[in-house]
């Protein structure tokens, strides 16, 4: 039996190449406090999204099935993504200009702007009240340049809005309409991901499983029904 003992620690740990950070926090999946992430003593040099994904794509489900796992890597490479994407734009020549815009906008401005387009939020960007709104909306735009490449994010989705305006621009509206539903609470195939026992000679038993069941299955392991999506989509577009 092993246990674990969790010490007071005032100073944060340093997230970045600490081959000793997840061995740390998540101690009952690196029982033995080695196979860290960004290891520079490994022969091979191993990115932080590649083991990522190698752990969760193993046949132990132990890091599909964790409970925060999924979410404080997803959050690291979240940052990951915006920590270089902001040191492109510090780069640039416009930083000091933005960094004096920002330093101009007061905190109450920036709440009643959250405030208005949270109420209007078609509308409520496109009609500054004053010079120090209109900064803040400037201030905006440089920040979800950054954003835009970070998957999740509100400039993420934006850009891909913006990508379908273009090509119905270029090539037109699209006269035939596709409507795919995976339904990944009522299919076998997220079973099979989920490592589940299935009899691939007889589906019958699969297919008339409960959806309840299914719903638990897929909230004990997310893994299962985002690779049954990429899978399912894969397939159609291929």
């Amino acid at each position: 039996m092993i246990r674990h003992t969790l010490l007071p620690y005032k100073t944060p740990a340093n997230e970045f190449f600490s081959p000793d950070l997840f061995p740390k926090t998540f101690p009952t999946l690196f029982p033995y406090g080695v196979g860290g992430l960004e290891d520079k003593s490994r022969k091979s040099s191993l990115g932080l999204r590649v083991h990522v994904r190698h752990l969760l794509r193993l046949a132990d489900r132990r890091f599909q099935t964790h409970k925060s796992f999924l979410f404080v890597a997803f959050n690291m490479l979240q940052r990951r993504e915006v920590l270089w994407r902001s040191s492109m734009k510090v780069r640039s020549s416009a930083f000091h200009s933005v960094a004096e815009q920002f330093a101009l906008i007061s905190p109450d401005t920036l709440k009643r702007l959250c405030e208005r387009m949270q109420d209007d939020p078609f509308h409520g960007e496109h009609s500054p009240a004053d010079e120090d709104e209109r900064r803040a909306f400037r201030l905006l735009k440089e920040v979800n340049l950054v954003n835009a490449a970070v998957p999740g994010s509100a400039a993420s989705k934006m850009n891909m809005r913006n990508e379908l305006r273009a090509l119905m621009i270029e090539h037109g509206i699209p006269s035939f309409y596709v409507t795919l539903n995976p339904a990944d609470v009522h299919s076998p195939i997220v079973r099979f991901f989920n490592n589940d026992q299935n009899d691939i000679d007889d589906l019958s038993e699969s297919l008339a499983s409960d959806a309840f069941a299914q719903c638990i299955r897929i909230a004990d392991n997310p893994f299962a029904p985002a690779k049954f999506f990429d899978t399912y989509m894969t397939a159609f577009i291929q």
